[in-house]
């Protein structure tokens, strides 16, 4: 048994989630041929398959077919090129040998080509009183995909040297065909990939609604940003358009601070009208989903980026806009004497277009007891143009650093004294440091020349620079 486990959180059914599903490093099939075996196995870098011919098996009848190859081509060194419409797949070389008398005895073959993408061997001569291993090893293309569109979107790496990737996958499979994905039903789910220092997975988890399924103009359910604590807990953030994600608390008829999406419009079974809202997962170490909630009012709302320090405290950093029909502001704002509690867009610059506000939300995760998880502020921050957050960072006072784009003249923290005062072009990006309570801005600046720009990462040194 292997240390990989696989996690799907599909759709607000419980009855549906699975977890803690194990996976097997060595398949053996029996009799695949009369007196001829097959073992499958391998160590998550290469698929190594070997065919076991017992006496009176005999060899000749063997034969493997690719399905979806385009083409099966033998090169110079005698390996096998399978090319898919992605890249292509090496066989190499096969190994081919008996052991006699304590003795790895090797046999001379090779791959021999067959009509409709099928291959065989060719092997000499043999003691066929013993057994004949065919040992051919699959090298992988490096690629972390399925059958269909994936798209890896951030990563993060904890104390111990594991790996965390985060985005979408809309893949029949993913990450292989032991883990079969419900497209069906479900596309465009968020993914999370744990890989250990050594570049064996550690666990794959699944997550989504139905949503964006033919929703035109949606924006696809993916993990945008990623972030480690201290205790091996993954911490992601993305946008959803479901109305059935994958809510929870640590139990059932326990809820997260927002239960339900902001955005969805009540009858709107394909979810064409339907706004996304954030959201905020958070994963233990085996992968199963320990808290997930909301974040959202009833327009669109994006999480782009995430942190963590190390008091179990989160920060998002994303966009938000008002709900279009009443221009009413009902994003979920939190926080004493936080810095901008009220929405700064003008909604009077175009009355078919409302700027969005980019935001901050902090969250206390409480891990013994999830349903105690709770938000310690959650803020706009924005001028009366479009505003959003792309980046977020921490410094070791658990101060928070955002960067993003603007095109608001009046971004709040700007000042005479700043690096740059005055926006430059159609959009500049920015930098801003705001308190770790959330109730102070420290300094805040345009970055950009006459045409646009934008911020999309932000990282800070021990020393506090940005």
């Amino acid at each position: 048994i292997l240390p990989t486990k696989y996690n799907y959180y599909i759709g607000n059914d419980p009855a549906r989630w699975r977890e803690g599903i194990s996976t097997y490093k060595t398949i053996k099939y029996t009799e695949i041929y009369k007196n001829i075996d097959l073992k499958v196995y391998g160590n998550n870098r290469q698929l190594e398959y070997d065919v076991i011919v017992k006496p009176g098996g005999d060899p000749e009848v063997v034969n493997f077919k690719y399905e979806g190859a385009e083409s099966l081509t033998v090169n110079t060194d005698g390996e096998l090129e399978i090319k898919l419409n992605h890249g292509t797949l090496i066989q190499k070389s096969p190994a081919l040998y008996q052991e006699i008398s304590g003795q790895r005895v090797e046999v001379a073959g090779h791959f021999k080509l067959l009509s409709d993408n099928r291959y065989t061997f060719e092997i000499a001569d043999y003691d066929t009183r013993k057994p004949l291993i065919i040992d051919p090893v699959i090298e992988y293309s490096r690629y972390l995909s399925g059958d269909g569109q994936d798209w890896g979107n951030a990563v993060a790496v904890d104390s111990a040297g594991n790996a965390y990737v985060t985005g979408k996958t809309d893949s029949t499979y993913f990450p292989s065909t032991s883990f079969p994905h419900d497209v069906t039903t479900y596309s465009n789910d968020i993914f999370v990939y744990k890989v250990d220092p050594s570049g064996a997975r550690v666990y794959v988890t699944v997550f989504g609604g139905t949503a964006y399924d033919g929703a035109t103009g949606a924006t696809p359910e993916a993990g945008y940003d990623i972030a480690v604590d201290s205790s091996g807990y993954a911490h992601i953030t993305g946008p959803t358009h479901s109305n059935d994600f994958p809510i929870w608390a640590g139990g059932p008829g326990l809820l997260p601070f927002q239960s339900t999406h902001g955005g969805y419009t009540p009858g709107d079974t394909d979810m064409t009208s339907t706004t996304t809202d954030a959201f905020y997962v958070a994963l233990n170490g085996n992968g199963y989903r320990v808290y997930s909630s909301y974040i959202g009012g009833a327009n669109w709302e994006r999480g782009n980026a995430i942190a963590v320090d190390n008091s179990s405290n989160v920060y998002i950093a994303g966009q938000t806009a008002p709900y279009h029909y009443s221009h009413s502001s009902d994003f979920p704002i939190a926080g004493a004497n936080i810095i901008q509690s009220a929405y700064g867009g003008d909604d009077d610059i175009n009355d078919s277009f409302y700027p969005a506000d980019a935001f901050v939300t902090k969250i206390h995760f409480d891990a013994a007891t999830p349903s105690n998880t709770a938000l310690v502020f959650s803020t706009y921050f924005g001028g009366t143009g479009n505003d959003v957050a792309n980046g977020i960072a921490l410094d070791d006072l658990g101060d928070i650093y955002i960067t993003g784009a603007t095109n608001s003249t009046n971004l709040p923290g700007v000042s005479p004294s700043s690096i740059q005062s005055s926006v430059a072009g159609g959009n500049d990006a920015f930098i801003t440091k705001i308190n770790s309570a959330g109730t102070a801005i420290d300094y805040s600046t345009y970055l950009g020349g006459n045409r646009s720009d934008f911020g999309k990462a932000i990282a800070v040194d021990t020393e506090g620079n940005a």
